[in-house]
């Protein structure tokens, strides 16, 4: 918490700060966040919006016990709001409503709803919006939403009822962030966001099931009618610079050189369930992202061979992540020195994995500050081993 005359006020774990003369400053505050994912009753987050009008940053992140309703009359308050974070909450339609009329009158009264579209609704001026894992807003909530967020820079739609009319909905131009993994979404309605936002800098897409085969219903037709899968990479290839992308259905060898220029600043990439990159293609990794500092692949065909040139070639590479890949894995890949790898995840690729093996991976990867060893046949030992060889060690997961 900072003091009164700073801009911005942390909500604690379970302690609730009910002193008159500090909620008075709360007048002068410009960010209520929260530390973690807490229980706050809706009657502690009415009080405060009593005393928030100057709000521009509210994080609700995790706040599951806060209903839509209580969030709702929040959001009204803070006419200032220009980032918002509500991820994994009841965020819903009353909330959606909230920020897109035009007024906190014209939201409390009986004739407020979505078509409306004011100039200065709360949504108008968002520029930050992350509400992942917010199953509470429909699929018009949605495209109401995104209709009226035009000045948004990131936008995070994570795990939410997301379809195409929705994201092809969304009229900005600023985007620099853009997050729909796990929706519905097809191809063609990303494709259309890319083309009208070239400042476009990180983009996930991971677990999109339908991003090239979308459902056979009238609206995705008529999306997607002259639409080939080819174009969202090739589109992204001109008109974007990307320095972070996660995907997964559709990426292929292919869609990877389509991608090379927007790729040659590339600083994290993550490879999901659904795309296929054979040894090809991560033999060029180094030479098509020579800047990588992080790689994190899922279910994919690798080798000793390539993770060897992976490590070797790609000097600024700090996280290396392989989950559930196939291949011919063993220590032989980390028998080499790599001082600048920070963290490093093998989950379910090394069953074979000893106590001896875990020493080599001490000496030769000195320096790491998160391991994620899963499935690995480690005796009590290996605590032992871990802590001695990894002092630095701030995050451990063993399974």
């Amino acid at each position: 918490m900072k003091s009164v005359t700073g801009e911005s006020f942390v909500l604690p774990c379970m302690v609730f700060v009910t002193s008159i003369t500090l909620f008075f400053c709360f007048f002068f505050l410009a960010t209520l966040s929260n530390v973690s994912p807490i229980f706050v009753p809706d009657s502690h987050i009415q009080y405060i919006s009593k005393f928030c009008a100057s709000l521009c940053y509210l994080n609700l992140k995790g706040c599951i016990s806060v209903t839509d309703v209580c969030m709702a009359n929040l959001i009204r308050r803070c006419t200032k709001l220009q980032s918002l974070l509500v991820c994994r909450t009841s965020f819903g339609m009353n909330s959606i409503l909230a920020l897109c009329n035009a007024s906190p009158s014209f939201s409390n009264s009986p004739s407020a709803q979505f078509g409306k579209r004011p100039l200065d609704s709360l949504a108008s001026n968002l520029q930050l919006l992350h509400m992942g894992g917010c199953k509470c807003a429909d699929e018009a909530s949605l495209l109401e939403l995104l209709s009226q967020t035009q000045m948004l820079k990131s936008l995070c739609l994570r795990d939410t009822n997301l379809v195409d009319s929705a994201l092809c909905s969304f009229s900005g131009s600023l985007l620099e962030v853009l997050d729909v993994s796990n929706t519905m979404i097809s191809g063609a309605a990303l494709h259309h966001v890319v083309c009208t936002n070239p400042g476009l800098k990180c983009l996930n897409a991971r677990g999109c099931k339908n991003l090239f085969q979308p459902e056979n219903t009238k609206e995705e037709a008529k999306i997607s009618s002259s639409y080939s899968r080819e174009e969202l990479f090739i589109e992204l290839g001109k008109t974007c610079r990307l320095e972070e992308i996660a995907l997964g259905w559709g990426l292929s060898y292919f869609s990877l050189q389509a991608l090379k220029p927007a790729i040659l600043s590339l600083r994290a990439m993550t490879v999901g369930l659904g795309g296929t990159l054979p040894e090809d293609s991560l033999r060029l990794l180094p030479t098509t992202c020579p800047l990588l500092e992080s790689l994190v692949l899922y279910f994919q065909v690798i080798s000793d061979c390539m993770i060897i040139n992976i490590l070797t070639s790609l000097r600024q590479l700090r996280t290396l992540a392989l989950c559930y890949c196939l291949g011919d894995i063993s220590i032989s890949s980390f028998n080499l020195s790599i001082p600048n790898l920070r963290i490093l995840k093998l989950e379910r690729v090394t069953p074979w994995m000893t106590n001896n093996d875990l020493v080599l991976l001490t000496r030769n990867c000195a320096n790491l500050v998160e391991l994620s060893l899963l499935g690995s046949k480690l005796n009590s030992d290996a605590q032992c081993i871990i802590s001695h060889g990894w002092p630095g060690l701030i995050s451990l997961h063993l399974e």
